[in-house]
């Protein structure tokens, strides 16, 4: 814990319909700039703790987040402060693939139901696959998605392809298009599995021009974990 002068400083409030519950306080020493956390609990300052950039302008965030209501279409899971996540049905399209060694080409695909979530704070966009069209729930079983570009923990690499500067439920439809209208390039997954579509991109190809108006189903895809463990994890 950080000590210092400003431990035990007592507070006045303007009205007892305000309620203070931290301050944080900026520190130099020998050149690093430090900040820490303060609670205040009936109006007493109490001791700091050091807190990184990260975990203060998540801070801020919350403490400026609107409380207004917000009505979220039925796919939308979670969207606070710290991310947006939402789910998609099953869908049949096209997608485009242009791989080293390989002549570009469309396939048509049957896309399984899939996961999206992003992280405000470091722009990042995950992607998994699910066995139904249902609402997922904690129990909910995700699965590594089968494409191109995606590795083991799910993280889409982006590309020339970046998510849209203003990340939320009205952008929802600009992210998925960084995942299914982009072009897949490479198999990031890194995996010894018996999944033999996500151990190369020859394999992976072969795989989705034989699955070529096939359904996709859970079995065909790694089991990843399950969406509670994964909310954990956020």
């Amino acid at each position: 814990m950080f000590r210092s002068q400003i431990d035990k400083i007592t507070l006045s409030t303007p009205s007892s319909s305000h309620r203070t519950l931290a301050a944080y306080v900026f520190h130099e020493v020998n050149g690093n700039k430090l900040v820490t956390e303060h609670v205040i609990d009936n109006n007493v300052l109490g001791l700091g703790r050091f807190i990184d950039e990260t975990a203060f302008i998540n801070k801020v965030n919350q403490h400026t987040h609107s409380t207004r209501g917000e009505l979220l279409p039925h796919n939308v899971l979670i969207n606070d402060q710290n991310s947006l996540v939402w789910f998609t049905e099953r869908q049949c399209r096209h997608l485009w693939f242009k791989v080293h060694s390989h002549a570009p080409m469309q396939i048509r695909c049957h896309i399984p139901p899939l996961l999206f979530s992003v992280k405000h704070g470091q722009r990042s966009l995950n992607v998994f696959a699910m066995a139904t069209n249902k609402r997922p729930t904690r129990t909910t079983r995700l699965y590594l998605a089968p494409f191109m570009n995606v590795s083991n923990d799910g993280h889409l690499c982006q590309g020339n392809a970046p998510l849209p500067s203003n990340v939320s439920v009205d952008s929802i439809p600009d992210i998925e298009k960084t995942l299914l209208d982009s072009s897949f390039t490479h198999l990031n997954y890194k995996l010894n599995s018996k999944h033999h579509h996500y151990t190369g991109n020859d394999k992976h190809l072969d795989f989705w021009q034989a699955k070529q108006g096939k359904r996709l189903f859970a079995h065909e895809m790694p089991f990843y974990k399950t969406l509670g463990q994964f909310i954990e994890d956020l």
